[in-house]
């Protein structure tokens, strides 16, 4: 082991991680499979469709307009070749992704920090026992590949700026304007891997600039990969456009314009062709709650905090204040670094691994804070949106602790050879231990997040499901009304219709007499129907009203939920 290169022994023990990453969610998706939600049903039920040649349709027949069209295509796509189910194929691949992934974002850390490898490892088992990384790949959903382009496009932003020679503007050696201070600057800063901001034109391009042009290509296939995926992935264009005229001023964002209209072009015809003409928008129907920027920043930043700090009954007031905590640091910082200390911090954040991936993270974390709606944002478990931060801000915090904070120590100081271990060993405690708590429940019941609403025991061992299993599987081709529409058609895969809406500021008496007039000739279908109680959807009309307006008969009953067989009056 000796023998071997530093880079030989960090791809050795990146891929024990990603080894040990396999386990884990193996071991957390053994019972059941992935975690899906309402969701994830409707993205594998239109994966289905394109299957069937239906196009993009749900289980409903309702258009697929709320997301891009990526995900289900890949998933169709890979069902096609490998003969599985859209399930297993989207369990997989999110298996085998969260393995490539760990690689990936280890292996960026590791090219962020070369002459620090202490911090690249610990980021790279930071992110093997997170807790909110794990949960998200272990469930049916898009941020695992959204991730993936992420991270191959940091790294092609990488390649790209290899031999930046930009930055501040700085005359060439033979300029008449004479000695610059912007070189006396450059002298005492130099360059941070590969090229920072202080760094200064070369007369010249060197042979590595010669392939510039086609890595830029790159960049911008892979932001227009990451936008057919997720919508906000648009923040990745942003960032190759920044790239270009941190390379190349004006010129290079003349060369940016080809490969950035060709590769928005995708998503620009579904936007255009397929949204617009079926929901009147781009990205689809978006009326669904008020959004309060303000307040969806400070819940993000409390999620992202607890992937640091335990929620405890003397940390939570902190936690549940953000604001208190990142201007407490900030203060301290100030009060102890010098300028030269934060010019550091500056150069280093300039490293070539580093600034596309954090610009990234800042748009992005407040695309969503004008974006998400406020009232699904409250449940502090649910950080699926900013996992793909977590690299970028793993890379911030360690560059932050090693230029403000070990710059004050002498660079064979028992704090940096010592104490820096000893504190991880003694932080890994709380991840460790959330992560075997998470590992055990998931073994007793499946995928424990609320993510995960249709493939649980908390469905799965219900009375009504297990009793509608052999019922539905003689009548294969009858509809199934629900009140759970998507998890009935996870948990079945037989056609499903929606039950009657009613109005609930009216009386019972007022909703019974408007069934008939709203809904003439219901069920338009014999077939039937599963209730789950108790039952959330409130505007949804119950069987005990719907048995005025068509004959039901009951098949099962229990504390869980009834099945009626369901004809129209005749």
């Amino acid at each position: 082991m000796r023998s071997l290169s530093r880079h030989a022994r960090f791809a050795l023990y990146l891929a024990a991680l990603s080894l040990i990453g396999l386990t884990l969610i193996l071991i957390t998706t053994s019972k059941y499979g992935a975690g899906v939600s309402s969701d994830a049903a409707r993205n594998l039920s239109t994966a289905n469709s394109l299957l069937q040649g239906k196009g993009f349709v749900d289980m409903l027949g309702a258009p697929f307009v709320l997301w891009p069209p990526l995900y289900p295509l890949v998933m169709a796509g890979l069902s096609l070749l490998t003969r599985l189910n859209t399930f297993d194929t989207a369990w997989y691949l999110n298996v085998l992704l969260y393995a490539v992934n760990i690689w990936l974002a280890g292996w960026l850390l590791y090219r962020t920090f070369p002459e620090k490898p202490f911090f690249a490892a610990a980021g790279a088992l930071i992110l093997l026992l997170s807790r909110s990384t794990l949960r998200i790949y272990a469930n049916v959903a898009s941020e695992p590949l959204f991730g993936t382009f992420l991270l191959l496009f940091f790294f092609a932003a990488a390649r790209y700026l290899k031999a930046t020679p930009s930055g501040l503007w700085l005359p060439p050696p033979n300029s008449h304007t004479g000695p610059s201070r912007m070189f006396v600057l450059q002298a005492n800063l130099g360059e941070a891997g590969g090229g920072g901001i202080f760094a200064a034109h070369r007369s010249r391009p060197s042979a590595e600039d010669d392939g510039a042009e086609g890595v830029i290509w790159w960049m911008f296939i892979l932001a227009g990969l990451a936008m057919l995926q997720r919508y906000l992935g648009v923040a990745l264009f942003g960032v190759a456009f920044a790239a270009a005229f941190y390379k190349e001023r004006w010129r290079g964002l003349l060369k940016a314009l080809l490969p950035a209209l060709v590769c928005a072009m995708p998503i620009g015809i579904w936007a255009v062709v397929h949204n617009i003409p079926l929901s009147g928008s781009p990205f689809g129907p978006r009326d669904l709650g008020e959004m309060l920027p303000l307040e969806n920043i400070s819940l993000s930043l409390t999620k992202i905090l607890w992937w640091f700090i335990p929620r405890l009954s003397f940390t939570d007031p902190f936690l549940l204040r953000p604001w208190t905590v990142l201007a407490a640091i900030v203060v301290l910082l100030i009060i102890i670094n010098k300028r030269q200390d934060w010019l550091d911090w500056l150069r280093a954040l300039s490293n070539r691994y580093v600034w596309p991936s954090l610009a990234f993270s800042v748009v992005y974390f407040f695309l969503l804070a004008f974006t998400v709606v406020t009232a699904d944002h409250l449940d502090l478990t649910s950080d699926r949106y900013y996992v793909v931060i977590l690299p970028g801000v793993l890379a911030l915090i360690f560059i932050t602790v090693d230029k403000l904070v070990l710059s004050h120590f002498r660079t064979d100081s028992c704090i940096q050879t010592y104490a820096l271990p000893v504190v991880l060993l003694i932080w890994l405690a709380y991840p460790v231990y959330s992560m075997q708590g998470y590992l055990r429940e998931a073994l007793a019941r499946g995928e424990p997040t609320n993510y995960n609403i249709a493939n649980s025991a908390a469905f799965h061992e219900m009375g009504v499901v297990r009793a509608a299993a052999p019922i539905l599987a003689q009548d294969a081709n009858a509809p199934v009304y629900s009140n759970y529409v998507n998890i009935v058609w996870f948990l079945f895969r037989h056609p499903v219709r929606t039950l009657p809406f009613e109005d609930q500021t009216l009386s019972r008496e007022q909703r019974i007499a408007a069934l008939p007039k709203n809904y003439p000739n219901w069920p338009p279908e014999r077939g039937y129907i599963v209730w789950f109680t108790p039952n959330q959807y409130h505007h949804i009309a119950a069987p005990d009203e719907l048995g005025t307006i068509a004959n039901l008969k009951l098949l099962y009953s229990d504390k869980t939920g009834e099945i009626y067989y369901v004809e129209g009056k005749k």
